[in-house]
This record gives C-alpha cells, sequence and structure tokens, in this order.
C-alpha cells in the first residue's frame, strides 16, 4: 500500500517529491522532514526483477540513472528529464530531491531496480529503488516513470515523474529475504535437493560432501525461529540479507547472498557480527564527528 506524503510545497502530480529534505554541513548531515505526519508504508517490497520481461536497455536505463545519483551529475540527470519536467524542475531543485539518495549511496549502494510496464502501454515504465539502513524499519523510496522515445538517429529514454518518499517497511517481505529465508529452512531441514535448486552454479557445483558439510553447520539452527534483520544491497543486482537466530547464543547471524533473480550464491555462517557488520550506518561520521544519517525524533516515534 503505498500513501504519498503531502506537504507544504505541493502535491506530486507532476513528479515533485512532497518531502522536504535538508542537508546541513557540507551535507554529509542528512535529516529528512515529513511533510505533516502523513507516512509512506510499504507493505510487499518487490526487488525481484525478471531480465525477461523487460527490454536489456529499458533496465540499463534505468540503473544508469541511479547511478548517476551516486555520482551526484546533476547537470546529467537534468538531461535526462523530459521538456515539461526540465521546465517544472531545475538542476538545483533535482539536487535538492536527489541529496539524500546520492549520500546515502556513499555508505549503501541503492537496493536493485525493480521496473515494470506502466499499465498497459508499450513504451512507457516504471523503476523504483530503495536507499538507507539495512537494518531500519523505515527507507527512502525513488520512484520514476520514464518512457522511450525514438528519433531518426537513436532510441533515448526520459524520465517523466519523480518522486523520492519515505516508508516504513517490514524487512521480511522483501523479495530476496523471503528468498534467503526460503533457502534456509532447506538448509535446516536438510532439504539439499530443494536448496540446490536456488543456488547459482559456485554452490551447486560443490561436492556432495562440501554441501553437506554447509548444512550440517546449520543443523544446530534447525527448529530455532530466525528473522531478518538487515538486507545489505552490495551492487545492482545482489543483496547480502542476514538472518537472526536468538535462541542461538554463541553464533546467531547467518547471512545469504541473493541476486535480483532470486538466486543463492554465498552463505556465510552461523556466526557473530558486530553492529557495524549489519549496518554500515550506525557509525558513519562527517570530519566534525557528526553521524552521518540519522532520523529527526517525529520520524524515530513513527518507526517504532
Amino acid at each position: 500500500m503505498h500513501i504519498n506524503t503531502v506537504g507544504s510545497e505541493g502535491d506530486t502530480t507532476k513528479g515533485r517529491s512532497t518531502m522536504k529534505i535538508a542537508a546541513l554541513g557540507c551535507g554529509a548531515m542528512i535529516l529528512l522532514v515529513i511533510g505533516g505526519l502523513a507516512v509512506l508504508f510499504v507493505g510487499a517490497v518487490v526487488v525481484g526483477l525478471n531480465e525477461k520481461m523487460h527490454d536489456g536497455r529499458v533496465i540499463g536505463f534505468a540503473r544508469e540513472f541511479v547511478a548517476e545519483i551516486e555520482t551526484g551529475d546533476y547537470h546529467a540527470l537534468h538531461r535526462h528529464l523530459s521538456e515539461d519536467l526540465q521546465e517544472e524542475m531545475s538542476v538545483e531543485e533535482l539536487r535538492a530531491l536527489l541529496e539524500t539518495p546520492h549520500h546515502s549511496m556513499q555508505v549503501v549502494p541503492a537496493m536493485p531496480v525493480a521496473v515494470m510496464k506502466k499499465g498497459g502501454e508499450t513504451d512507457r515504465w516504471q523503476a523504483q529503488t530503495w536507499f538507507g539502513p539495512p537494518t531500519a524499519p523505515w527507507t527512502i523510496v525513488l520512484s520514476f516513470d520514464f518512457a522511450r522515445e525514438v528519433d531518426p538517429d537513436e532510441e533515448t529514454y526520459v524520465i517523466e515523474a519523480l518522486k523520492v518518499e519515505i516508508a516504513l517497511r517490514d524487512l521480511s517481505e522483501a523479495s530476496l529475504a523471503k528468498r534467503a529465508m526460503e533457502f534456509h529452512k532447506a538448509l535446516a531441514a536438510s532439504d539439499l535437493t530443494r536448496a540446490r535448486e536456488m543456488t547459482d552454479d559456485t554452490l551447486a557445483g560443490e561436492s556432495m560432501g562440501a554441501f553437506e558439510q554447509r548444512v550440517a553447520a546449520l543443523q544446530p539452527l534447525a527448529g530455532m525461529d530466525a528473522e531478518v534483520v538487515a538486507v545489505l544491497p552490495l551492487d545492482e543486482l545482489h543483496a547480502d540479507v542476514t538472518l537472526a537466530i536468538p535462541a542461538h547464543e554463541t553464533a546467531p547471524f547467518v547471512t545469504y547472498r541473493v541476486s535480483v533473480m532470486d538466486v543463492i550464491s554465498a552463505v556465510e555462517g552461523p556466526r557473530m557480527m558486530t553492529i557495524e557488520e549489519l549496518d554500515p550506518f550506525q557509525n558513519q561520521q562527517d570530519a566534525n564527528g557528526k553521524t552521518v544519517f540519522k532520523m529527526l525524533p517525529e520520524q524515530q516515534a513513527v518507526a517504532q
């Protein structure tokens, strides 16, 4: 369920974000302010991407646009906007809108971009990705609509609408997290056939003895409740999903690397983990010793 946040700066009808963003100091200290106190809720977060459903150039454009946010080239980003959106949003306004995602990506990459058709249209798509602390019950959501433009010389894409919002989320509902949990349960139950079906060539190609050893390491966790505590994006295709098993005091964490194609490529654990390993945002500070990324008290209250 998506509820647009509404603030004093207007609505999102033409792609303008309604979330007010303020960057303090040199831009390292980031504060998010929700207009009013309306909050965007995210139920099931879809991060999976079926490559067969989309032209590779469509997916490539969406990924490149997000990559340019990381570099902070706002003039290049502005050139991707449609003529109508360029008239409505200056380069500086675009910078203000995307500054928080930009700073977030300096610490942790964006989640893999999800792309879907816009209604029944053949040349328009919607894309979405998420930024922020991998352990937090909230996230920053970037969504944009884009269209294909064909001229005699080349095929190009333009952004027709662009929004940055804040959302509450359930980590366990993320597509990659669900796959990690499914794989974890298969290993804990010694269902080697099912587990191998979910792995890439690296894991699936292990000798039966090596794979059995990996399964044996997880046997002490069988029957213990597990919960998703972190979804840490690594690049445009992969994220590390960490499960916590509170009942196992000596090695309570297991991490599974999952791709957007729902394939497991690495397993780490059971093991102990530091808070910095779980969430790189925890102790990030600027040159003045200030926390790089934090929520305002109002947001903390909403997220609790």
